[in-house]
């Protein structure tokens, strides 16, 4: 019972550790290049200041407004709080 088990072991480690091939060494082609497409500018920086001058100078038309990907920018020169409150 014992050269079973050792029997049926070794076959299970033998078909365990074959890939399963036949020893042919194919090389997988190479996949076609990816284009990558147009890419987009980077968004408009504006201070804050201006952008809600630019929001209350537009007659209101009920119209949603596109502001996704505006960024703000600040600096010293550009107080932008302290031109709101003008």
């Amino acid at each position: 019972m014992k050269i079973v088990y050792l029997v049926l072991l070794g076959s299970l480690m033998i078909t365990g550790c074959s890939d399963g091939s036949d020893n042919r060494d194919v090389g997988m082609p190479q996949p076609p290049p990816v284009d990558p497409g147009p890419v987009d500018p980077p968004p408009s920086m504006q201070s804050f200041s201006t952008f809600v001058r630019g929001v209350f100078s537009d007659p209101a038309d009920a119209q949603p407004r596109a502001i996704n990907g505006v960024e703000f920018v600040q600096d010293a020169d550009d107080d932008d709080f302290a031109d709101l409150l003008r």
